[in-house]
């Protein structure tokens, strides 16, 4: 990768006329998607697909397999979870005192017309629909 006193980035695969002023990381994203140099593959492990960017894989399985990621609540024996990191980061702020980054997550199949909601009154999900997660 090759770069220049202006901030451009170019890439160096012989005749790609690529550039980028954004970043080093824009260049190495161009590379993997359109040459197939520095791919790393994410599998659906519900299906057949293969995709070069994580947020593909997600959105596919948000919008096809019916997945949601759930964030559970990282003090032991509390119930809370949502389907929004960020609300988890408010909870856990409002309610325990700390942010804990890089808390775990877990995928689970939602019912097709269920929503989870959040009650900022008790500070606890509630559920719209009574089938709202699969264990």
């Amino acid at each position: 990768m090759k770069s220049d006193s202006q901030g451009w980035h170019y890439c160096d695969k012989k005749g790609c006329e690529y550039k980028s002023n954004y970043s080093m990381s824009m260049i190495r994203r161009h590379k993997a998607g359109v040459h197939n140099i520095g791919v790393v593959w994410h599998d659906c492990p519900e299906c057949e697909y293969r995709g070069k960017e994580k947020n593909t894989l997600r959105v596919l399985r948000i919008s096809v397999h019916g997945t949601v990621l759930v964030f559970p609540c990282v003090e032991p024996n509390y119930s809370f979870k949502t389907e929004q990191k960020h609300v988890r980061t408010k909870h856990s702020t409002n309610v325990h005192g700390f942010f804990k980054k890089r808390a775990p997550y877990f995928a689970t199949k939602r019912a097709p017309s269920a929503k989870l909601s959040y009650d900022a009154r008790r500070d606890a999900p509630t559920r719209k629909n009574t089938s709202v997660w699969a264990t």
